[in-house]
């Protein structure tokens, strides 16, 4: 584990982990609410969806998945569930990564150069100060820039900065590295290092149109078929109740009548079988 190793890794992040930041969102979606796992997914075993700042997002989260499930619920037609939710459109999804892309996505960059990339490896003022010793200085970043010019990014640089930053528990270290750097002439090129859209590309990758809508709209449409049945189906009188949990779900404060997007209307989800003769 050398200088040498550290900077390499930090070379290879020449774009947005696109694939990364789709995968977290899509377990946050999945597993961010406790509710929803049990309802539509419990058969799946939870995944990770945020380490880094995982307390301050999870509400975010939470609000996405809400959002997104009731808009898979919205265009699963089965026993009429379809009803009960607004006519909301995907602009209500796509504002969710609009708010979020710069925060949210911030943090899930931080899980991925700490978990996926095996950065947290190099996470210790040893590491911090060896490696500020060795970058806070003008020719340094010119050489980095040069370097990244040749591959057409300017990701890596702001990688790094990044990673001081949080590893840089105090800012000594990531206020003497900017000292330096905001005097190049070039300064201006990678001076948003804090402030970048990481979700640009990914809205789209949720829509109507793709597997993981699919995928998703299978589990909602398991769950609304799920059979309730107060009595069995021998006795007089008896009555099923498809989706039961669902329908709860999108009652609930927890669910899409929380969120304002309940629309009033009930599903066709009760079904009742003729009282059988006595004799």
């Amino acid at each position: 584990m050398t200088f040498d190793d550290f900077m390499n890794t930090i070379k290879t992040i020449d774009k947005v982990p696109a694939n990364f930041f789709t995968e977290r969102i899509k377990n946050s979606i999945l597993f961010s609410s406790n509710y929803a796992h049990q309802v539509f997914f419990h058969t799946l075993n939870e995944q990770i969806y945020c380490d880094y700042n995982k307390g301050q997002n999870q509400n975010k989260f939470i609000d996405l998945s809400v959002k997104y499930l009731s808009y898979v619920i919205l265009n699963t037609n089965v026993y009429g569930f379809n009803k009960t939710i607004k006519a909301i459109s995907y602009n209500r999804i796509s504002d969710w990564f609009n708010a979020n892309s710069k925060d949210v996505g911030h943090d899930l960059f931080i899980d991925y150069m700490m978990t996926e990339l095996n950065m947290k490896q190099y996470d210790s003022m040893n590491w911090v100060n060896t490696i500020t010793e060795i970058i806070a200085t003008d020719i340094f970043i010119t050489d980095f820039l040069v370097e990244c010019d040749t591959k057409g990014t300017n990701l890596p640089p702001k990688a790094l900065l990044l990673f001081m930053k949080i590893s840089d528990k105090k800012g000594k270290n990531l206020n003497k590295i900017i000292d330096v750097w905001s005097k190049n002439e070039r300064w201006h090129n990678i001076s948003n290092y804090n402030d970048i859209n990481w979700f640009e590309t990914i809205s789209p990758l949720f829509s109507q149109n793709t597997n993981f809508f699919e995928y998703t709209k299978k589990y909602i449409t398991d769950a609304c078929n799920i059979e309730t049945e107060p009595f069995t189906r021998e006795n007089p009188g008896n009555k099923i109740i498809y989706g039961k949990n669902v329908i709860e779900w999108i009652d609930s404060e927890h669910g899409s009548k929380g969120y304002g997007l309940r629309s009033g209307k009930h599903p066709d989800n009760e079904r009742r079988f003729p009282v059988r003769p006595l004799f």
